[in-house]
């Protein structure tokens, strides 16, 4: 349980839901970037973030829902120059109810922020979305 990979004693593996989560993390934050501060006002909605620090890597931030709902954001980004940002999503579980298909890593779009420098974004339930400066 919790594990990204289990490794069979035939030699077949499977690929287990728990990486496509930690993928979200570490496809970010790449050697060299620094570590950016960040904060949220919901405990439920951690965010972490990376700058480029001088390497050829994209700013990046990721922001995660460990709400059972689905929530609304507005992410004040300050300390780029990009105004879009590419992202990419991994959600717990499909849910017909919330209207959200299971999604391992998936490409969901681009988002432009707004002219005060705020992204908008609804977060399906018990995701983790990864931003990275366009």
């Amino acid at each position: 349980p919790g594990s990204a990979f289990t490794v069979r004693e035939d030699g077949s593996f499977e690929v287990r839901r728990g990486y496509y989560f930690y993928k979200q993390l570490t496809r970010a934050g790449q050697p060299g970037m620094a570590v950016a501060r960040t904060s949220s006002l919901d405990a439920e909605t951690p965010l972490i973030a990376f700058a480029a620090n001088g390497t050829r890597h994209p700013d990046a931030f990721v922001v995660t829902n460990m709400s059972a709902y689905n929530r609304a954001v507005a992410i004040t980004v300050k300390g780029t120059s990009a105004k879009t940002f590419t992202a990419f999503r991994t959600t717990e579980k499909a849910d017909r109810y919330q209207h959200v298909a299971e999604e391992r890593y998936q490409p969901i779009g681009d988002f432009s922020l707004d002219a005060q420098g705020v992204l908008i974004y609804q977060m399906p339930a018990g995701s983790v979305t990864t931003f990275f400066a366009k």
